[in-house]
């Protein structure tokens, strides 16, 4: 049986860009800081590549000679709390920050960050690690920097020299890494390490990372541990020489036919989403093809037993929301209409991975 798949690409050539113009007043003291920029046409590239859904809402300010790709206008702290745990709270956007305006032409204040020199900055950035191997990173010795785990694994330990000066925290997923500050005793001046530390991420069951960490007074780095190479191997070949939308539209099929390659990651959500009035909406799972850079997320649409709605007719525009996607890069539904005879039908979209 051949299945007949209308899918929504969301192309670059949509997306909005955003920015202060002359005339636009934000008089909002609080915004969620998305992305720090060179030069405004690297800020300006940055807006081009996002969600419309956030690109609209976004805008470039300008302090000591960086350029700050911003979202929102927040009136209160209580406001920009509540936004930017939204945005945390989703893996796409766990690198935001709350900045705060000092003024209607939107300074930042100056607590916001340290001095560092035009040379030294490098803007966040996401390093790939592979198992079994030697990964060499520069990474923060002013922020707190991140290693992610590979989808459904856990670090079970991160190992590293000891008196090394180097806190670690794990949290599921996550191990966090600062680097500690020493005082000299007679100039009180603050040091910064610039030693190279060696650290040894093992994820469950026993799967070694190697990574020599060089820091030095730049933003703070994510590391990604990327799955057992063979996985990723499998992944690249299935998807070899297709170009990005054809993708998108195999993996859509794959999942709707029932046909996931085992070297796919399945994640099983089980979340309701309460968005629509007369739709229940069920996130079932997250489908990853490790090494690609693409997931899928399934949710199951229901008409609710409560709508006094016969029948409800579904476009792909709808469901583009920031409740249920963030980075979205594809979109269709399995049916477009929920009736008595059609009570639930499925929704996919295909998203960028972080990194």
């Amino acid at each position: 049986m051949r299945i007949q798949t209308r899918v929504t690409i969301i192309s670059a050539c949509f997306f909005v860009c955003a920015h202060l113009v002359p005339g636009i007043s934000y008089a909002g003291e609080y915004a969620i800081l998305f992305h720090r920029a060179k030069t405004m046409k690297e800020a300006n590239s940055y807006i081009g590549e996002m969600n419309p859904i956030f690109a609209a809402g976004s805008r470039v300010i300008e302090k000591d000679n960086r350029y700050l790709v911003v979202y929102g206008d927040l009136d209160t702290r209580d406001q920009a709390e509540k936004a930017y745990r939204t945005f945390v709270d989703d893996k796409n956007f766990n690198w935001v920050e709350i900045i705060k305006l000092n003024d209607k032409r939107n300074a930042i204040s100056s607590m916001s960050l340290p001095k560092i020199s035009n040379q030294e900055i490098v803007t966040d950035t996401t390093v790939f690690a592979m198992p079994e191997s030697v990964t060499n990173v520069d990474i923060s010795n002013l922020y707190i920097n991140r290693i992610i785990a590979p989808a459904q694994k856990k670090i079970k330990d991160i190992i590293i020299e000891k008196d090394s000066g180097v806190q670690i925290k794990i949290e599921g997923r996550n191990a966090f890494i600062t680097f500690l500050k020493k005082q000299n005793p007679v100039t009180k001046e603050v040091l910064h390490q610039v030693t190279p530390v060696s650290i040894y991420a093992v994820i469950e069951p026993d799967t070694v990372y190697t990574i020599i960490a060089t820091p030095k007074p730049i933003e703070s780095q994510i590391i990604n541990l990327k799955g057992e190479k063979d996985q990723i191997k499998r992944n690249l070949a299935y998807f070899k020489g297709l170009p990005l939308e054809k993708r998108i539209l195999k993996m859509i099929k794959t999942v709707m036919t029932d046909t996931v390659p085992d070297s796919f990651t399945e994640k099983r959500i089980g979340e309701v989403v309460p968005v629509f009035k007369d739709i229940d909406i069920y996130h079932a799972k997250d489908v990853i093809a490790e090494g690609e850079g693409l997931v899928l997320k399934e949710f199951v649409l229901a008409l609710k037993k409560s709508s006094t709605n016969p029948e409800i007719r579904l476009t792909e525009k709808q469901f583009m929301i920031p409740e249920l996607t963030r980075r979205p890069l594809g979109i269709t539904l399995e049916n477009f209409v929920l009736n008595d005879q059609s009570k639930k039908t499925r929704l996919f979209i295909v998203e960028r991975t972080k990194g």
